[in-house]
């Protein structure tokens, strides 16, 4: 079946439209690959087991009030987190980690406003706190000010080039600028660093796709599905890549997989439609466009389906 020429189609970053969701898939309190001079965020192997301790002993210093809180934080509480964040620097107003600590805390609540004023604070306080960098640098791209995030990212990486979170997140703001080059180069530094990244795997494929090399993104969709077949978006790309090179067939199974493991993802229903249409198979593709529509957070990817939609073939 010959595809559609007029038909325009991207597919998805990993991570969601949602702004909140955004933040939680790129910043979080583990340690880093960090330098010695640096100060890092120390592990909690157990964060209920910390909880636990701090019931029958309470905090009373900084320290033990931001251990406390990034237990709080690890397990999803950003309430407690923010509380014990803020009790820390009370304490010790030049806590640079307890800022940090505090700034994700906030960005995972939505308020990126106070998260963006911590991460400022913590850079204030420790010019070399690299993560902090990352994370403001992140906060600028969720708010859109996609210059201002890469500058964070170069500093991040000038302080410390082995970070490949860093290269994935600048990776990401290129790809968001439509440098889909210094995305994909960003993306391999990050794998060549650590080469079971999953999400670096499935975000190359997107910029592939958007390069129109479909054989690459398909063959980074299948080493990300190998690393996490859990990941119901990278079947998505992997479907529009098969949907570009002809393969409607296999376009319709891998998303119709990536459905059955995110039922709440719109992309997916788009890109079988997309395939459905190819194989002129109408009702089915109209199901799946409006299923799209109403499922969707993502404007561009709204405004596509409706298209569709309302395309002559589907009247």
């Amino acid at each position: 079946m010959c595809l559609k020429p007029s038909i325009v189609v991207t597919s998805i970053l990993l991570l969601s439209s949602s702004a909140i969701a955004l933040f939680l898939a790129a910043c979080d309190l583990m340690p880093a690959r960090s330098l010695s001079t640096t100060p890092t965020v120390t592990a909690i192997p157990n964060p209920v087991a910390t909880l636990t301790a701090s019931s029958k002993s309470p905090p009373s210093t900084a320290e033990q009030y931001y251990s406390r809180g990034k237990a709080f934080y690890l397990l999803g509480d950003y309430d407690h987190a923010l509380r014990d964040f803020d009790h820390a620097i009370k304490l010790k107003p030049d806590y640079e980690k307890a800022y940090h600590g505090r700034g994700l805390s906030y960005g995972s609540k939505g308020d990126f406003d106070n998260a963006m004023s911590d991460f400022n604070q913590a850079i204030k306080l420790n010019p070399d706190y690299f993560q902090a960098y990352r994370d403001r640098g992140f906060t600028f791209h969720i708010k859109g000010e996609f210059d201002l995030a890469l500058k964070d990212y170069n500093k991040a990486i000038d302080l410390n080039p082995k970070y490949p979170e860093a290269y994935f997140q600048r990776g990401l703001t290129y790809s968001k600028k439509k440098e889909y080059d210094n995305a994909i180069a960003d993306y391999a530094e990050a794998l060549r660093q650590q080469p079971d990244y999953w999400q670096v795997y499935h975000n190359r494929s997107y910029a592939y796709n958007q390069k129109g090399e479909y054989i690459l993104a398909i063959a980074d969709s299948t080493r990300c599905i190998e690393l996490n077949p859990m990941d119901g978006g990278a079947y998505g790309n992997r479907a529009f890549g098969y949907y570009n090179v002809g393969n409607a067939d296999q376009a319709i199974a891998d998303a119709t997989e990536g459905i059955r493991l995110q039922p709440e993802y719109g992309y997916n229903y788009y890109v079988r439609g997309l395939a459905y249409m190819a194989k002129d198979d109408h009702d089915h593709a109209r199901d799946d466009f409006q299923q799209a529509i109403a499922l969707t957070q993502d404007a561009d990817l709204r405004e596509k389906a409706i298209k569709q939609l309302l395309a002559p073939e589907q009247n």
